[in-house]
């Protein structure tokens, strides 16, 4: 399957009602970036155990420096790709 790494953006589903309230109905999230790559057959088990080597065995950045680093590796191969979506649906005015 021929993909680009932008995937499509979150999307929703809003519904106004007469008096201008509106109701967020569904949420449709975009494909995070390791779904991508494996999209494309990416071994995504040996891109993630490669980048995390090289994070755990640099020998430039304190513990404290790897530690953050693993976390925010995580977060950015782990959210969707293209717009972060909130956690809950809920009613707004």
């Amino acid at each position: 399957m021929q993909h680009n790494l932008f995937t499509h953006p979150t999307e929703a589903v809003i519904t106004f009602d007469e008096n201008g309230k509106y109701i967020v109905e569904d949420l449709i999230e975009a494909q995070n970036l390791m779904d991508v790559l494996d999209d494309l057959d990416y071994d995504t088990n040996i891109i993630d155990k490669a980048l995390k080597y090289k994070i755990e065995e640099s020998d430039h950045i304190s513990n404290e420096e790897k530690r953050a680093l693993l976390g925010k590796l995580y977060l950015y191969l782990s959210e969707n790709s293209y717009l972060k979506t909130i956690q809950a649906i809920d009613e707004r005015n």
